[in-house]
């Protein structure tokens, strides 16, 4: 398909690890082949929140400490459609990009951000300065910008969206 001038486009993934139903449902005439739950549901909507950072691969905290062999960089604590209380999300640094903020530089940053720290809409303004490509700083940034000093994000189409 590339080489006939057909472009793929942009995949978005969402990972949540638990429990989930998995099988044929359906009538006598249409079987699907699903999986169902809420665990399913919280992945669905992790991978719609990459729209949100421009990000490609969104994971739960839950999966994190899971997959503990690698290593990511906290997205946020995201408020979902569905759920009563927030999910943190991770971004695996191997779908980074090379011209992204050192690990540990972000994650001092995120931390201030966290924190509620006055100083984090500067700390953000250098990190875009010096790092343009990185989406997720720029999201931040564009949210501190906003008034909107904290690490949680509310995602269910509230007001802190």
């Amino acid at each position: 398909m590339k080489q006939q001038g057909i472009k793929f486009g942009h995949t978005r993934v969402g990972v949540h690890s638990g429990p989930a139903i998995i099988g044929n449902f359906g009538g006598t005439n249409f079987f699907d082949y699903t999986a169902l739950g809420d665990t399913v549901n919280t992945a669905a909507r992790l991978e719609g929140s990459n729209k949100k950072f421009s990000s490609h691969v969104c994971i739960s905290g839950a999966t994190a400490l899971r997959a503990n062999n690698y290593e990511y960089r906290p997205l946020g604590r995201l408020l979902l459609a569905g759920k009563s209380q927030s999910v943190d999300a991770w971004e695996p640094l191997d779908a980074v990009s090379k011209n992204s903020v050192p690990a540990d530089v972000y994650r001092n940053a995120y931390a201030e951000l966290d924190k509620g720290t006055i100083s984090s809409l500067q700390t953000f303004k250098r990190l875009v300065k010096k790092y343009p490509e990185d989406y997720l700083v720029k999201c931040h940034l564009g949210r501190l910008e906003a008034g909107q000093n904290t690490t949680l994000i509310d995602l269910t189409g509230g007001s802190n969206k």
